[in-house]
C-alpha cells in the first residue's frame, strides 16, 4: 500500500513537472511568437516607409523629367527661332555680298563719264515779272564690261535757274543747287505729266539699256514729240515706263562711252 502511494506521488510529481515544462515551453514559444510579430510589424513599417520614400522620389523624378521636357521644348523653340534668325541674316548678308559683287569693279571693266549742258529756257524781265534763265546739265556714269556691253548706266540732271530783275540784278537766288535725283519725285511739277517721277523713268531706261552695246542703245527707235520736239523712245516695252525726253540722256551716254577707260 505504501508502495502504491509512493508510486502515485511520483507519477503526480512527474505529471506536474511535465505540465510545468510544457507551460514554460509554451511561454517561450509565445514570447518568441510575440517577438517575431513585433519584428514583422517593424519590418512592415520600415518597408512601408521605404515604399513611401520611393514613391516620393519617383514623384520628384517625374516632376524633374517633366520640367526637363519643358525646358527642352523651350530650348528647341529658342534654337529654331535662332536658326531662323541666323538664316535670315545669312540671306541678307548673301544679298549684300551679291550686290557688292555686282558693283565691284572687275579688272576688265571700263568706266566713263559724260556731260551735256544746254540752255533750258530764257525769259526776259519786265516791270511786273522777273526774268529767268535756266541751264540744264545731264550727266551719265557708265560701266562697260569686257565685251563692250553696258554693265550699268546712271543718269542725273542739274537744272539751274537764275531769276533777275529788269535791271539785270539777281532775284531770289537758290540756297542750294540740287539735282533731280536729289530733289526726288515730290519736286516734279504736277502739270508736267510727261516728266513726272523723272527718277523712276530714268531707272527704267537704265534697266532697258543694261546688257546692250552703246551702239545698240544709241540706235534705239525714237520718235520726236510734236509739241516740244523732244526725242522719246519708240520701244514697246518702254511705252508706259519712259515718257520723258531721252535725247540728252543718249548724248551723255555717247560721251561717257568715248571717255570710257
Amino acid at each position: 500500500m505504501k508502495k502504491n502511494m509512493t508510486l502515485t506521488v511520483v507519477l503526480l510529481v512527474l505529471v506536474a513537472v511535465i505540465a510545468i515544462v510544457g507551460f514554460v515551453q509554451k511561454s517561450d514559444v509565445q514570447k518568441k511568437l510575440d517577438e517575431a510579430t513585433a519584428q514583422i510589424a517593424t519590418l512592415t513599417q520600415d518597408a512601408e516607409a521605404k515604399v513611401a520614400e520611393a514613391e516620393s522620389k519617383t514623384a520628384q523624378a517625374e516632376s524633374m523629367i517633366a520640367e526637363a521636357d519643358s525646358k527642352a521644348a523651350e530650348a528647341k523653340a529658342e534654337l529654331a527661332a535662332y536658326k531662323t534668325e541666323v538664316q535670315t541674316k545669312a540671306s541678307e548678308l548673301r544679298d549684300q555680298i551679291a550686290s557688292l559683287t555686282d558693283q565691284t569693279p572687275a579688272p576688265e571693266d571700263k568706266y566713263g563719264f559724260g556731260l551735256v549742258t544746254r540752255i533750258g529756257s530764257v525769259a526776259e524781265a519786265t516791270a511786273e515779272e522777273a526774268g529767268a534763265a535756266q541751264v540744264d546739265t545731264t550727266v551719265c556714269a557708265l560701266v562697260l564690261d569686257a565685251e563692250g556691253k553696258i554693265k550699268s548706266a546712271n543718269w542725273d540732271m542739274q537744272q539751274t535757274m537764275i531769276q533777275f530783275s529788269a535791271e539785270g540784278k539777281p532775284v531770289d537766288l537758290p540756297e542750294a543747287l540740287l539735282t533731280r535725283l536729289e530733289k526726288g519725285p515730290d519736286s516734279e511739277p504736277a502739270e508736267d505729266a510727261a516728266s513726272s517721277d523723272w527718277s523712276a523713268q530714268v531707272a527704267a531706261f537704265a534697266e532697258y539699256v543694261k546688257g546692250k552695246t552703246v551702239e545698240e542703245a544709241l540706235n534705239m527707235p525714237v520718235v520726236e514729240r510734236e509739241e516740244d520736239q523732244a526725242v522719246i523712245p519708240d520701244v514697246e516695252e518702254l511705252k508706259e515706263s519712259v515718257t520723258i525726253a531721252v535725247g540728252d540722256l543718249l548724248e551723255a551716254l555717247r560721251k561717257a562711252a568715248e571717255n570710257a577707260k
